[in-house]
């Protein structure tokens, strides 16, 4: 999660994959006491996973959002860089090994890098969506799968929504779009009109036509000085969440802020059930819905910086952005605990 707001996506190019010169390093940097000590220090955790792979591109890149694409054999990872005004990049990676197999620089239209926040990402409709300023953008993704090397993408559509979109998930239709809140950082001020049953923050769900993979809402109201498009529904949840996915008969949130240890909260889903009427801005409504203590299963610990989350219909996959070059030696030295692997982890 960056300090600042992120930058917008500037513009909007043709979709498509160019060659590009990219070097991106897979170096595991756990310390042989943090292997060591990461069972006790989390045995809740160590219980629930089901698989662990280092991260690539912790020694330049900060990473933020994964997705599982296709039948699972392989996973997206979306990273901004640690070095100012470098480009932020998509990562395919092997899901059984962690080998990185090809990675793209993300630009706009005009030709310039993107170096923005990319929060999460979500395959829906076969594309590639992430988040970023206010906007969810997508991503043609079969260019990247068919291409042979490394590459340039840009995007080929985007939307203004109702979220600080800090993260996005995908579920059955519908993409799912968060705020980060943390109280008391102006940064990360709530929304006001995002307030409700005792939360700050909510995620709001757009449902996306398979056939023209657009959002299908028309709806739009003003919020500040942008038009956004109305929610299909929003649930409203605690703050510090960086990541979201349902699964199932379940949601599932990560929390987490600086080198304090992460969270992993797991909700009966209030979704099949009634919603509350959510007041919008201009006289707009739509569905609302709450994961609270009402509908608390479990939480555990986990370590610094966990983000994103996707449910791939038998795991939850996560990943950790202590691991990265920006954080790990200021978080350890604030006793922050470091990760340098992303998860799959069994619900059950």
């Amino acid at each position: 999660m960056r300090r600042v707001a992120a930058a917008v996506f500037l513009s909007l190019g043709v979709s498509g994959v160019v060659a590009a010169a990219i070097t991106i390093s897979t170096v595991a940097v756990r310390t042989d006491a943090e292997k060591r000590k990461f069972s006790r220090k989390y045995p809740e955790l160590a219980g629930r996973l089901a698989a662990a792979r280092t991260t690539p591109g912790l020694s330049s890149h900060v990473p933020q959002g994964i997705a599982s694409v296709g039948n699972g054999s392989t996973i997206v990872i979306s990273a901004y860089s640690a070095t100012e005004g470098k480009p932020s990049i998509f990562m395919l990676v092997d899901a059984a090994t962690g080998r990185l197999n090809r990675a793209f620089e993300i630009k706009t239209e005009v030709g310039a890098h993107y170096t923005g926040h990319v929060g999460g990402v979500a395959v829906l409709a076969g594309s590639l969506w992430t988040v970023g300023g206010g906007e969810v953008v997508r991503f043609a993704l079969r260019p990247m799968l068919d291409a042979r090397e490394n590459g340039v993408v840009r995007p080929d559509k985007r939307f203004v929504v109702d979220s600080k979109a800090s993260y996005v998930s995908a579920e059955g239709e519908h993409l799912w779009v968060g705020d980060f809140v943390h109280s008391g950082d102006r940064d990360f001020a709530a929304t006001p009109h995002h307030s409700a049953k005792g939360k700050n923050a909510w995620v709001a769900a757009y449902r996306v036509d398979v056939k023209t993979g657009l959002l299908a809402t028309r709806t739009t109201y003003k919020v500040g000085s942008k038009q956004v498009l109305r929610p299909d529904k929003v649930l409203f949840v605690r703050e510090d969440v960086q990541g979201m996915a349902v699964a199932g008969s379940r949601v599932a949130l990560t929390a987490s802020f600086g080198s304090a240890n992460s969270k992993l909260a797991v909700y009966r889903s209030p979704l099949g059930g009634i919603p509350f009427v959510v007041n919008l801005p201009d006289g707009q409504r739509t569905d609302g819905y709450v994961v609270d203590s009402n509908n608390h299963l479990w939480t555990i610990e986990m370590p610094a910086g966990a983000e994103d989350l996707e449910w791939n219909g038998r795991h939850l996959l996560t990943l950790f952005e202590g691991g990265s070059v920006k954080y790990r030696a200021r978080w350890r030295a604030s006793g922050g605990f470091i990760e340098d692997r992303f998860y799959r982890l069994s619900l059950d």
